[in-house]
C-alpha cells in the first residue's frame, strides 16, 4: 500500500509446489516465519540483497527446485512488473 512500492517482477513455478525448495536457496528475510507459518522454514520472506541480484537468485532458485521434480511439465515463469 505504500506509494513508492511497486512490482519490479514475478517469478513463479508452474504445475509443482516449490515454495519450500525456492525459500531454502535464497537468503534470509528479515521476518521470521514470514509465509512459513505451515512449514517448517525460517521464513518464505527474502531479503539483504540489491533487487536485481535477489531476481536473479529468484530464477535460479525456481530453475533449480522444478529441475529437482523431474516434472516435465512444470515451468518458470518470469514476468516483469509495470515499474511504477
Amino acid at each position: 500500500g505504500h506509494p513508492a512500492a511497486r512490482i519490479d517482477r514475478v517469478v513463479r513455478s508452474r504445475g509443482v509446489d516449490v515454495e519450500c525448495a525456492v525459500a531454502r536457496r535464497l537468503p534470509d528475510g528479515p521476518i521470521d516465519g514470514f509465509g512459513a507459518s505451515d512449514c517448517g522454514c525460517p521464513s518464505h520472506l527474502a531479503g539483504g540483497e540489491a533487487l536485481d541480484d535477489l531476481a536473479d537468485r529468484a530464477v535460479a532458485a525456481h530453475e533449480a527446485a522444478v529441475a529437482e521434480t523431474d516434472d516435465p511439465d512444470a515451468t518458470v515463469d518470469v514476468v516483469a512488473g509495470s515499474g511504477e
